[in-house]
């Protein structure tokens, strides 16, 4: 019976590391689901991205810096606040790029999808015709307006003013194909000290 129980403790081991696993994902969905409902809108969380060189220099400098977390809100295109001239006052928005677009893994569809890639800029300029609304964009930091006009429909979310200094940097560097290498080998350290662990603890059950 001992040797049994020696050899089925791995697997156990396995099984729970495993679970640890699911039941951070499960908690992660969770969260995500409720704030997406509080914030009316599937993005309430946005990282910033690197987009320029040195890495902490972004479009949306001095307001951002690269792996800010910001937190968005849903929000009606047509209320949204344009500059005014000689100020940096208008509203910050998140939207879709009408042209660029990455692959990544969806959850729910259990594939690879294509999704545009999401852009933090300021708004502008903003007009309204018919029952659409269009505006114009600009990163802070840029000498002149973003090349395109972006309709309402593209608008996922606008910043709070909330946001979480930096700590996005760790979930930039796991998006990187070296970053998900590196999470991967960690991960498979760590199931396997764990197993080796296992094999090695002294069975001090009666006999």
């Amino acid at each position: 019976m001992r040797f049994l129980r020696r050899f089925a403790e791995p697997y156990r081991t396995i099984i729970e590391f495993a679970l640890v696993i699911f039941c951070v994902a499960l908690v992660w969905q969770t969260f995500w689901f409720s704030m997406s409902m509080l914030l009316r809108t599937n993005h309430p969380l946005v990282i910033v991205a690197i987009d320029m060189s040195p890495w902490y220099i972004t479009s949306m400098t001095p307001t951002l810096t690269a792996g800010d977390i910001l937190v968005m809100e849903g929000v009606d295109p047509s209320t949204l606040k344009a500059s005014t001239p000689m100020h940096q006052d208008g509203d910050v928005i998140v939207f879709k790029h009408p042209y660029q677009s990455h692959q990544e893994w969806s959850w729910w569809q259990l594939k690879m999808v294509e999704e545009p890639d999401l852009i933090v800029h300021r708004v502008v300029a903003k007009w309204i015709s018919g029952n659409s609304t269009y505006l114009r964009t600009k990163g802070d930091h840029n000498l002149s307006e973003d090349p395109y006009t972006i309709s309402g429909d593209q608008v996922v979310g606008r910043w709070t003013g909330i946001k979480i200094p930096l700590i996005g940097l760790i979930f930039l560097a796991v998006q990187d194909a070296t970053g998900k290498i590196v999470v991967l080998i960690l991960l498979a350290l760590m199931l396997f000290y764990e197993v080796y662990s296992s094999t090695k603890r002294p069975d001090n059950k009666p006999k």
